[in-house]
């Protein structure tokens, strides 16, 4: 018995899949994933705005508070 014929559509995801380029949107989508839960965005967003006016309003003490607590039920660092 031979190999079953595979149609166009299964030969492109099975080419997909050997190429890496199925891996890649996998990865590339549960890094998104992570970052959403983890809250890296609204990090990145409060060191670039701090990086940008030279300091921060709030002491390491409340930053902290802030990341702990789970940013606070707005999901926010802080004052904006």
């Amino acid at each position: 018995m031979g190999k079953p014929k595979l149609t166009l559509e299964e030969q492109k995801l099975l080419d997909s899949v050997e190429s890496g380029a199925f891996e890649s949107a996998l990865t590339e989508s549960r890094t998104k994933e992570l970052e959403a839960v983890f809250g890296v965005e609204q990090i990145r967003k409060k060191l670039i705005q701090a990086e940008q006016s030279g300091f921060a309003d709030q002491t390491p003490e409340e930053i902290l508070s802030d990341i702990k607590n789970g940013f606070g039920s707005a999901g926010n660092l802080g004052s904006e």
